[in-house]
């Protein structure tokens, strides 16, 4: 019968003292948590099935209506639900994939230096690209009546509120601030305390002023103010939803959770979500921070279960899904941008049911189509140019300082 060292290995993140697991596939096959020691993961293809999944909603969400708003009196429209069901759930999926991704794939970087800067570029280079190929459009049409300093605005990501000429484009806003301060948190020394800072100044911004009270704390001043305008994006609720992603990531990224764990994860997560489903957008009838606070945790923890089961090999999904993975941010960026072209030279109204139907299934495959070609013959080769490009010059410098 197995020690209680072992059976606490089981399910919790402790190597075990003895006789522990001296590799990958020993620890599989005794179902633990394995420490595990710095490489490059490939992509969770579970997980980046679920970034589609979100980016399709948002697609939906903005195509439905514009499709239906073409049907004659009468006529069948596309399922509604789809264009005016709240998209709060993909939000919150959307910013705790991208806190575990960045916590899983740099957790060993923390306290090094020069960690913030190639953190930094790498965000850069990953969401700008798309990004500016989406402006070129509305940029052309608005040619001439576009203020610089709004353009600049608009064109950097800065962290501020405006109109935006991409609609998805906000949520960006808010990650290229999540993304400044997750790189600040690898500095050495200080990099922990001011990501604990970040999370502590987020909550105390957003937790209820009764519950405050109770706890004989009042919210600093200065941090309602800058939190409420300049700050917003910094310490908006959204984060909570960032913060739990980052913990899930960790410890998918620091061990690997053994197959009870987590198949348990992944259960309870799914059966959470289940009962709790009328809760899971924004809290539902109960929109409160800790709502948020409990809904992003059965979140991560639904996604760590997922990649966990994934990594053990106990959940395969076909390459499609990888695919699927790469096409959804061209996808989710680009699609305002080529809707608004198709738009300016195809009009439509008055349609019957069938041809609902059929221009819904058109502006689809137009829509994947370009989306796929700009992922796979301009982003995808640009992002490979740029890691190269990002290799050779420390190579190049190195090179000139030897010689």
């Amino acid at each position: 019968m197995p020690g209680p060292a072992k059976i606490t290995a089981l399910f919790l993140c402790k190597p075990i003292p003895l006789a522990a697991p001296r590799n990958m596939r020993e620890g599989r096959a005794m179902g633990t948590l394995v420490a595990r020691t710095p490489h490059k993961r490939p992509k969770i293809a579970t997980l980046e099935l679920g970034r589609f999944i979100a980016a399709f909603y948002v697609v939906l969400a903005h195509l439905v209506p514009d499709v239906n708003s073409r049907a004659a009196p009468g006529a069948l429209q596309i399922w509604h639900w789809i264009g005016v069901t709240d998209g709060a759930v993909t939000l919150e999926y959307f910013f705790a994939l991208s806190g575990f991704v960045m916590a899983c794939s740099h957790w060993q970087d923390f306290g090094t230096f020069g960690a913030p800067l190639r953190f930094w570029w790498k965000r850069i280079r990953r969401i700008f690209p798309m990004y500016w190929l989406g402006l070129l459009v509305p940029v052309y049409f608005l040619f001439g009546g576009l203020e610089p300093g709004y353009f600049i605005r608009v064109a950097t990501l800065l962290p501020v509120n405006l109109n935006e000429l991409i609609p998805p484009a906000w949520t960006l806003r808010f990650e290229m601030a999540f993304y400044f301060m997750f790189g600040l948190g690898m500095l050495p020394y200080v990099g922990k305390p001011i990501l604990a800072i970040w999370v502590v100044a987020t909550l105390w911004h957003w937790w209820p002023a009764h519950e405050l009270a109770a706890m004989h704390l009042q919210q600093p001043a200065a941090l309602a103010k800058w939190g409420g305008h300049a700050g917003l994006h910094f310490v908006d609720f959204l984060g909570i939803f960032f913060f739990w992603g980052m913990a899930a990531g960790y410890i998918f990224g620091r061990f690997t959770p053994g197959r009870r764990l987590a198949l348990v994860l992944t259960l309870a997560g799914v059966t959470t979500i289940a009962v709790l489903h009328k809760y899971i957008s924004f809290g539902g009838p109960v929109q409160t921070i800790p709502m948020f606070v409990l809904i992003g945790f059965i979140i991560a923890t639904t996604m760590l279960g997922f990649a966990s089961l994934e990594q053990h090999d106990m959940l395969r999904l076909p390459r499609i899904a990888l695919w699927l993975g790469i096409v959804s941010y061209p996808l989710y960026i680009l699609h305002g941008s080529l809707l608004m072209v198709f738009w300016y030279f195809i009009t439509f109204s008055h349609l019957s049911s069938a041809g609902v139907a059929l221009l819904f299934l058109g502006l689809l495959i137009y829509l994947f189509t370009f989306a796929s070609l700009a992922a796979f013959f301009i982003d995808q080769p640009l992002q490979r140019w740029m890691r190269r490009w990002g290799k050779a010059k420390p190579a190049m410098r190195a090179a000139q300082n030897a010689a």
